[in-house]
């Protein structure tokens, strides 16, 4: 079942991408760019990243539902 390991790759990603935006969300950049940029950038960042791993997210769970079905459809192929 390839599909298993594709979703569970894919789980991690985006485990990793909602570590990195915690970190984002986190940076005091207010010495490179002000105080008010500082949190826009934050805020921007974090909700791209954020963005991103529920895509990671949505896309995994079509990989597992499509994976599913394809086994189920096989199984009763072969069964005919």
């Amino acid at each position: 079942m390839h599909f298993v390991q594709y979703v569970d790759n894919l789980a991690k990603i985006s485990d990793d991408l909602n570590a990195i935006s915690i970190i984002i969300s986190e940076l005091d950049l207010t010495d490179v760019v002000g105080k008010e940029d500082s949190a826009d950038i934050r805020n921007f960042l974090s909700g791209e990243i954020l963005r991103r791993a529920d895509t990671i997210n949505n896309i995994s769970n079509d990989i597992y539902i499509g994976g599913k079905e394809y086994k189920k459809k096989y199984q009763e192929a072969m069964q005919k």
